[in-house]
C-alpha cells in the first residue's frame, strides 16, 4: 500500500542499509562530540536533554512528547544515563543536574 504524497515517512530501508558499522560510526560522533562539548561525564547531548527534563520533573511519557520519541526511548535513555553516572534514583538525578549547572538554576 503506497503513502500519500504528503506523508514524511521515509521509504523503509533496504537490507544492509542501517549496519552496524553506519550505527558505530554515528555513535563513535556522538560520542566525540559529546566530549568536544564538554558534556558531563560521557553522556550524549541527548542523554543530557532527558537527564535535564526528569530532574525537571517531567515524566518519560512527557519527555518523550517533549522529544518527539517513544517512551521506551526515554527509559533506554534513562537506564543508561543511571548507568553511566552510578545512579538509581530520581532525587540522583536531580542533585546530580543541580551539581552540574543543567537546570539554570
Amino acid at each position: 500500500m503506497a503513502l500519500p504524497a504528503h506523508s514524511h515517512r521515509p521509504p523503509p530501508a533496504a537490507a544492509g542499509e542501517g549496519s552496524t558499522p553506519e550505527r558505530a560510526d554515528r555513535r563513535g560522533e556522538e560520542a566525540g562530540t559529546a566530549a568536544a562539548e564538554g558534556l558531563p561525564d560521557g553522556l550524549s547531548a541527548r542523554e543530557v536533554e532527558v537527564l535535564r527534563l526528569i530532574a525537571l520533573g517531567h515524566t518519560s511519557v512527557e519527555v518523550a512528547r517533549t522529544l518527539h520519541l517513544s517512551p521506551r526511548t526515554i527509559e533506554t535513555h534513562r537506564a543508561r544515563i543511571n548507568r553511566k553516572l552510578g545512579l538509581h534514583k530520581r532525587a540522583e538525578l536531580v542533585r546530580y543536574a543541580l551539581r552540574r549547572g543543567l537546570l539554570g538554576v
